[in-house]
């Protein structure tokens, strides 16, 4: 575990939504810079030249001051596409955004992504000491949700 993470942990009284906010700001932000990820907040991408490839991380309405809950999304669009798409309906943004314009979801329960379908949340509480979330979190993106957001950038075989 990374030392401002634990240093911030044990100063702070916390709320479940500080500990989301810190626990990406401090630990899974730099774990996805390791990966070759770039981004900050809830939206990371690997730098791809004709891909958006995209990783959101999703808070659930449901959450409130003692837990948290959010799931990952990605997703994954062409640039030409998007761009194409943008001339006709002109109120999208310039980049696809993971956690409004999904192509898969990933799957905390099953570890893998699934089409067209909205995952199980995870859960994160106020009291929660979350290391074993975060290597969970980055071992299932390294296992499972790079290796998915790969094969859609793959163009099917001829």
């Amino acid at each position: 575990m990374c030392a401002a993470w634990q240093g911030w942990f044990y100063a702070q009284v916390v709320t479940a939504q500080d500990t989301f906010k810190a626990m990406l700001r401090l630990a899974i932000a730099p774990g996805l810079r390791a990966l070759g990820f770039k981004g900050s907040g809830q939206v990371y991408e690997p730098p791809d030249e004709q891909y958006w490839s995209l990783l959101g991380f999703q808070r659930s309405v449901a959450s409130d001051r003692h837990e948290a809950r959010f799931t990952i999304n990605l997703s994954v669009a062409e640039k030409a596409g998007w761009a194409e798409a943008r001339r006709e309906h002109s109120y999208y943004p310039v980049k696809p955004n993971p956690n409004i314009h999904c192509g898969f979801e990933w799957y905390e329960a099953h570890r893998q992504p699934a089409a067209g379908a909205q995952g199980p949340l995870v859960r994160l509480s106020e009291k929660d000491w979350p290391d074993h979330l975060l290597e969970e979190v980055l071992d299932a993106i390294r296992t499972y949700a790079l290796p998915a957001m790969r094969a859609q950038m793959t163009p099917p075989a001829p």
